[in-house]
């Protein structure tokens, strides 16, 4: 039997062209992992200026009842928004929907 391993999305996007849209934009692999080791360190994702100069984004897993990650949540605000006040609302907001759909905090 021979099985052939399959790339990871992360490993697919790392070799795939990456469009700038601002100064901001990540568009190196080294970045690229760089931001997603955070990310997976910090349990969310922010996104600073990267597609529009005047706004950044955050999101946070969904989980479905067996711990996989099913979905996210994210929201897009303003630039001027205090970036301490986004992270706790839109993790509260994924851990919520992860309850309703079933997830138990181990």
């Amino acid at each position: 039997m021979v099985v052939v391993a399959r790339p990871s999305s992360s490993e697919r996007a790392l070799k795939a062209p990456m469009k700038r849209f601002t100064r901001h934009t990540i568009t190196t692999p080294k970045a690229l992992r760089t931001a997603l080791a955070t990310v997976r360190r910090d349990g969310y994702a922010i996104s600073d200026r990267q597609i529009e100069t005047i706004t950044y984004s955050m999101a946070a897993p969904v989980h479905g009842p067996n711990g996989d990650v099913v979905a996210a949540v994210s929201v897009v605000v303003p630039i001027e928004t205090r970036t301490d006040t986004v992270p706790p609302a839109v993790r509260a907001g994924g851990r919520a929907i992860s309850r309703a759909l079933g997830r138990r905090t181990p």
